[in-house]
């Protein structure tokens, strides 16, 4: 197992793992949604993903770290710091490992190494947003010292 910053030609296989992932993650969210529904409205959306997670992979201020296991990207993980009212400030923009790597630790390792650069750059508050039913990743940050400070509120109009 290697953790790296990635590379230009990591990004296909970022954006496999963000896409299959994020299957996994709205299925905890919204758990009546069907993997076929989730998958329809990821393709409609597919060209604004990408146009997203590659302004994000491209952009000076955020760091994607990649697991490999056998020369195989398996996992990555991005970072950002920003800088506002004089002080500098970090979060994580996700964090995701392919299912068949998952249960082995990938996340926590990339997760520390992350943590590792934030320091680094003389963060002094890191932020992460994680779905509420995202038990794994909420266990994480609970272990890695992270706190609950807020909950984000959303009503939908039909």
């Amino acid at each position: 197992m290697k953790i790296r910053k990635s590379r230009n030609n990591d990004f296909e296989k970022i954006l496999q793992i963000y896409l299959e992932g994020s299957i996994d993650e709205q299925r905890l969210q919204f758990p009546k949604k069907s993997v076929k529904k989730i998958q329809e409205e990821q393709n409609k959306t597919k060209p604004s993903i990408v146009k997203y997670l590659k302004n994000h992979f491209n952009s000076k201020k955020r760091i994607f770290l990649v697991v490999e296991e056998k020369k195989e990207v398996v996992g990555f993980g991005e970072a950002y710091v920003e800088k506002a009212e004089g002080q500098v400030f970090g979060g994580f923009g996700r964090v995701y490992i392919s299912k068949e790597f998952r249960g082995n630790g990938l996340g926590t390792k990339i997760t520390k190494k992350l943590l590792e650069y934030l320091k680094k750059k003389k963060v002094k508050k890191i932020e992460s947003y994680v779905y509420i039913n995202n038990k794994l990743s909420l266990g994480l940050h609970d272990k890695l010292g992270f706190r609950k400070e807020e909950y984000k509120m959303v009503k939908e109009f039909k």
